[in-house]
């Protein structure tokens, strides 16, 4: 599955191509909620559905829930992507690795949505009125900390530093502590290290492009304009 802020761009092209009225903050939250199961609060199964269709979400009538059923339909064409181009073989031997990966995704496709966007994407994790997210039983100060954590993550384009900063709060079997132990290196040096590997493989940053490429092209396709005649 994609990092957060590539499920953001992408919801920001449906909204942008949607012959659908949604609701821009509602689907955009609904798009990124999902996640929030890293925190250990919620069951994966709960959050993430198999087999969503784009007919699915077209039909849903709660902005919310179309946004939480698209997150599902882009975890399952990334992981496609991810299989059929055999992406976990041409990365570096580290714990975690398709964590990284993922993340290290969001630095490359970052500005592929505007400024003006991204402070709208901020204030709609700002703001709680409505809440939808409490019906699935997760407690208020959660559900904060979460939208919190990621508009700090998203308030620029990410780095090494709030790639840790997002890792070390999420909870992955002690993620940091196995990565200290088989690496000998200290968290900063660690993520600075990864994030120079993937930078300079020209392989793997085509690989992003190109899947960004084919889902936004999916995205118009199938919420275009002309799917409403």
């Amino acid at each position: 599955m994609p990092g957060p802020v590539a499920h953001i761009i992408f919801a920001v092209i449906a909204l942008s191509n949607s012959s659908n009225k949604w609701d821009q903050k509602d689907f955009i939250r609904g798009t990124n909620f999902p996640d929030i199961r890293y925190f250990g609060v919620i069951e994966r199964e709960k959050t993430h559905l198999n087999d969503v269709t784009w007919e699915q979400i077209k039909k849903e009538k709660s902005s919310f829930k179309s946004g939480f059923l698209f997150h599902s339909l882009i975890d399952k064409r990334y992981d496609e992507f991810i299989k059929k181009n055999d992406i976990c073989s041409k990365l570096p031997e580290i714990p975690k690795k398709e964590i990284f990966f993922k993340l290290y995704g969001d630095i490359v496709l970052y500005e592929k949505i505007s400024q003006n966007d991204w402070q709208n994407v901020l204030d709609f994790f700002k703001d709680l009125s409505g809440f939808q997210e409490k019906s699935f039983n997760i407690k208020e100060e959660s559900i904060n900390r979460w939208y919190d954590l990621l508009a700090n993550y998203c308030k620029q384009k990410p780095s090494s530093k709030s790639i840790g900063q997002i890792l070390n709060s999420l909870k992955l079997d002690d993620f940091s502590k196995i990565l200290i132990e088989v690496t000998n290196m200290s968290i900063k040096e660690i993520f600075y290290d990864i994030i120079e590997q993937l930078a300079t493989n020209k392989e793997l940053n085509q690989f992003i492009f190109s899947f960004h490429y084919f889902v936004e092209k999916e995205i118009k396709e199938q919420l275009g304009s002309a799917n409403s005649e």
